[in-house]
């Protein structure tokens, strides 16, 4: 039952700093009990398929938890999950920075307003592209294919397992 318990918490971590780091669910305008309800519902919808393969040698003995190792896991998939959701937030920027400049171009660059999204103020144009480029990801079943990575991530790199290693050669 610990295995299954800390299973469910690192699979938590990587899917919860996944709808934390997003674009469409990780913003002020969402409430945080939202985020919390669908990281929890993505969360047990991976546990049953993904708990009794993972490898939790290092981290869960029974009836002896290695603290520092389940942290450093708790870490690991924190840190994958928001880079998954970072790349979701970079995929999405030229949508609004195009939506900027073309504000900027009609003119209309002086009508900055402030944006709920983030702290920074951006033009009507600006936000309106942004909602656009939203709706058409949305529509095209991007945010499907999104969450089809982030289930590929729990294959790659499966919980509780090693840190992944950089594919960078090595100068020589």
């Amino acid at each position: 039952m610990e295995a299954w318990a800390i299973s469910f918490s690192l699979i938590l971590a990587r899917v919860g700093a996944f709808v934390a780091a997003q674009p469409l669910f990780g913003g002020r305008q969402v409430p945080r009990l939202v985020k919390v309800g669908l990281a929890a519902a993505l969360a047990t919808f991976w546990i049953g398929d993904l708990a009794p393969d993972a490898n939790l040698d290092d981290i869960a003995l029974p009836s002896n938890t290695h603290w520092f190792a389940y942290a450093l896991a708790a870490v690991r998939e924190s840190v994958i999950g928001a880079m998954l959701g970072y790349g979701l937030s970079i995929l999405l920027l030229p949508v609004r920075t195009a939506g900027e400049f073309i504000g900027q171009e009609m003119g209309l660059s002086m009508a900055s307003v402030a944006d709920p999204m983030s702290d920074n103020s951006a033009t009507l144009v600006g936000q309106l592209v942004e909602s656009l480029g939203i709706a058409v990801f949305l529509g095209l079943n991007g945010h499907h294919a999104w969450i089809a990575a982030l289930h590929g991530t729990f294959a790659r790199w499966p919980i509780g397992g090693k840190f992944p290693k950089l594919p960078i050669a090595p100068l020589v």
